[in-house]
């Protein structure tokens, strides 16, 4: 028997017809607090997890497999994050994010059909690389030299490498391109202060304020221009010419019609004494 977790987003007869043995079929909830009992003991009882759906589908789905140690297969719906490559995941909690060990999924199932209806949604998993920009911000006397330069490393792949995303095969090359960025970071020993930073921290506090109606991509493009805007990092004359995905001029990011920009100011330092503390725990 399978445990399929999946979303709203995804029909039911779907499932079914890609899924025809037995079966049970969850919903992914927004925070994840812990499986109740009964969900105890179905995982106790399936024989493998499928995760049907985008980044928090899978997240969730990566640390239920994890904690029974059942076999995960993956069938994203589109491409907006890394996860389908990282053995962690972000669980929503209290202050914002926590980073639980998870699993990589056993098995990615890639159904190019479902991949194409979501290939504008495919441009925001560049903000996972983006965010290399401004990971080091606040920290960068808490890192160490091999992160910094781990981290200029992604920031010139970024720089020559991004595309717009409009093919199926684009989506594999920014698959590898994923891929590649989750091997820097392992190789430098954390995430943080390599390609997650002040810019994610503050994005799940943003996330937390507004709710799950945008993608983590977007609360990404917000702080990300945000950060950008404020110390100066790149001439936004610059960005178009960059990055031809994205709009990282402030002016142009999609929550700025919410005028989250004095909510932005707000969050900065409590995001960054967040982000000091983590890294400072990870470093010991």
């Amino acid at each position: 028997m399978w445990l399929i977790y999946t979303s709203k987003h995804v029909p039911q007869d779907w499932i079914n017809r890609a899924f025809s043995g037995e079966k049970i079929v969850r919903s992914v909830p927004l925070v994840y607090a812990g499986l109740s009992d009964n969900d105890e003991k179905i995982c106790h009882d399936v024989s493998k997890i499928i995760a049907v759906g985008s980044g928090r589908v899978i997240d969730y789905a990566k640390l239920v497999a994890s904690e029974h140690n059942k076999p995960l297969m993956a069938v994203p719906t589109s491409i907006t994050t890394d996860c389908l490559f990282t053995d962690v995941t972000a669980v929503r909690r209290g202050r914002g994010v926590e980073y639980v060990k998870s699993k990589v999924p056993d098995e990615l199932m890639l159904v190019p059909s479902m991949l194409m209806e979501n290939v504008d949604r495919c441009n925001y998993a560049w903000m996972d690389l983006f965010s290399s920009f401004t990971a080091t911000i606040g920290i960068d006397d808490l890192i160490t030299d091999r992160q910094k330069s781990m981290n200029e490393t992604l920031k010139q792949f970024v720089e020559n490498k991004a595309i717009l995303i409009g093919t199926l095969g684009d989506m594999f090359y920014l698959m590898h391109c994923l891929k590649w960025e989750v091997d820097l970071c392992n190789i430098a020993g954390t995430a943080l202060g390599v390609e997650e930073g002040l810019e994610h921290y503050m994005s799940y506090i943003l996330e937390g304020e507004l709710g799950m109606r945008y993608m983590h991509g977007e609360y990404l493009l917000a702080t990300i221009s945000f950060l950008c805007d404020e110390y100066d990092i790149v001439d936004p004359k610059i960005w178009p010419m960059l990055y031809p995905c994205m709009p990282m001029r402030w002016e142009h990011v999609r929550l700025n019609s919410l005028d989250i920009k004095p909510l932005l100011e707000d969050i900065q330092h409590k995001a960054l004494e967040w982000l000091r503390e983590d890294v400072k725990a990870v470093m010991k």
